[in-house]
């Protein structure tokens, strides 16, 4: 899915200026593709109907992660590399790369992103 793989312009960019859906949308769109905002995606309310998400058991490149890292829900997006890797921002680490397998105990879910379907 991702035809633009090329993301180290975006390594080390401190949270505060990318928070973690940012970079998820920011990672999309290097790839011509426009995600809506984060309390559209399909885990927060039941909006699966039209947002263009499907859930998947197990990601592949391009498909968006989401965990809970603190405990309180879904807190945390990501997009999957490929290789076990994931591309995220963290509070301490800024965007980075790192394992999916790191990070698979907090995972809530795996959507690939199919299109805006709404009418």
């Amino acid at each position: 899915m991702l035809e633009n793989k090329d993301f180290t312009d975006l390594l080390g960019i401190p949270f505060d200026e990318i928070k973690c859906w940012e970079l998820v949308q920011e990672v999309y769109r290097r790839n011509h593709v426009s995600l809506p905002n984060y309390d559209e995606i399909p885990c927060i309310g039941e909006k699966y109907k039209y947002t263009g998400f499907a859930p998947v058991k197990e990601p592949s490149e391009g498909d968006i992660c989401v965990y809970d890292l603190l405990g309180h829900g879904v807190d945390h997006a990501a997009v999957y590399l490929g290789n076990n890797m994931i591309i995220h921002a963290t509070v301490p680490n800024g965007v980075c790369i790192e394992r999916f397998s790191r990070y698979r105990p907090r995972l809530k879910g795996v959507y690939r992103y199919y299109g805006n379907t709404r009418h």
